[in-house]
């Protein structure tokens, strides 16, 4: 997905679709406040890069697409600076089953 475009469904305002693993097609919902932080990334990422080098959402410093190697970095670093590198190693997809879990404990309530 680090590749992928993101687009938005005519019908979903807070859903956003995306070309996951094994180019299958993922309905993501994504907050208000990480739609806000996206639209600043994108107006931040054009002015960087008026002519990228690719048609991915997320670039790299040099305007190409991300790579996993290149979110793993940056995931890393984030991780560092909110001070959870302690303990067992956070990753991305780790996020993603906790969101999941989360979302389900929720549903059933």
């Amino acid at each position: 997905m680090v590749a992928s475009p993101i687009q938005k469904p005519k019908k979903c305002p807070d859903v956003r679709s995306c070309c996951g693993e094994g180019s299958k097609d993922r309905l993501v919902p994504v907050h208000t406040t990480t739609q806000a932080a996206l639209r600043s990334y994108v107006h931040e990422r054009d002015a960087a890069f008026p002519m990228p080098k690719d048609q991915a959402f997320f670039l790299s410093s040099r305007g190409n697409r991300l790579s996993a190697t290149g979110l793993q970095n940056g995931f890393a670093e984030a991780r560092k600076l909110a001070g959870l590198d302690g303990g067992k190693p956070l990753r991305p997809h780790d996020l993603r089953h906790r969101f999941a879990v989360t979302r389900l404990g929720l549903w059933h309530q």
